[in-house]
């Protein structure tokens, strides 16, 4: 894998495009006109300096569209959990979350339980079509 980006994929590859970038107002409009719910994965790596850097990251992505943030994960240590319930709660976005399974790369990581048995809450496949059902039935209004 490494020698593919090196001599591929990599900023000085053969292969290498530089992506176009779009704003994060801009990425949730195309997965809103793609009929999908725009969630924020892994806010962990957000890189943010501070929970309140933090907070003012989401509030900026949920008044741009944003459905969703990413609140159960394997490398999420509670105090994580708690903050990301919270503003998901008060920037009205569906909690979600996942075990970041990515097969065989990342054998530490076991499918649907992740790293540390993660724990979803079941009610959130429901928490996500409504919001789904939701953003749809807006459309044809």
């Amino acid at each position: 894998m490494k020698q593919a980006f090196d001599v591929y994929l990599g900023t000085t590859g053969s292969a290498y495009f530089p992506k176009e970038r779009l704003t994060p107002r801009q990425a949730i409009e195309c997965i809103h006109k793609a009929g999908g719910l725009a969630t924020l994965a892994h806010p962990v790596q957000l890189r943010t300096q501070t929970p309140e850097h933090t907070q003012t990251v989401i509030s900026q992505l949920a008044d741009a569209g944003m459905d969703g943030l990413e609140c159960y994960h394997c490398d999420h240590q509670p105090r994580d959990v708690e903050l990301y319930l919270t503003l998901a709660k008060r920037y009205n976005l569906v909690p979600t979350g996942g075990s970041d399974f990515h097969g065989h790369n990342k054998a530490d990581v076991i499918l649907g339980r992740g790293r540390n048995n993660v724990k979803i809450p079941s009610d959130i496949l429901d928490r996500l079509e409504d919001r789904w059902k939701q953003r749809r039935h807006n459309e044809y209004v």
